[in-house]
């Protein structure tokens, strides 16, 4: 990923002092921002977050940007797929969502408590995403 950026950031260099654009779509693809023309790089957001609703693994407002869209990518999959039930999927999403900690300290979940909880949470997460690359 550095020789890429490295790259572009050269070629658009390059292209400011000839006043030519090289590669105009460079940009989007390292911002990872999906090409205008490309349908299904649009649609899949939208798609993403129907199927996590239906699974139960979204809250209302919640969106599936970034980190957090990543895993419920991976959450959905594993469910769809069967690689984990949809309850501790739910666990999981509900684990990892913002403010968690904050709201299981509330309850009086002790700190050793919560990192005990998500490391068992990380060990199943690290069988199902290598089944899922595998699978890419």
């Amino acid at each position: 990923m550095e020789t890429l950026h490295l790259a572009s950031r050269k070629l658009k260099a390059d292209g400011a002092e000839s006043g030519a654009v090289l590669v105009p779509f460079l940009d989007e693809v390292l911002d990872g921002a999906p090409a205008d023309d490309d349908p299904a790089a649009v649609a899949w957001p939208n798609v993403l977050e129907r199927q996590a609703a239906r699974a139960g693994l979204l809250r209302d407002g919640e969106g599936v940007e970034g980190a957090r869209g990543e895993l419920v990518e991976l959450l959905v999959w594993a469910v769809d797929t069967g690689q984990m039930n949809a309850d501790r999927a739910r666990v999981i999403a509900d684990e990892t969502r913002a403010g968690a900690h904050a709201a299981a300290e509330r309850v009086g979940v002790s700190a050793v408590a919560w990192r005990k909880r998500r490391s068992r949470t990380v060990w199943p997460m690290r069988v199902v995403a290598e089944r899922w690359v595998q699978a890419a």
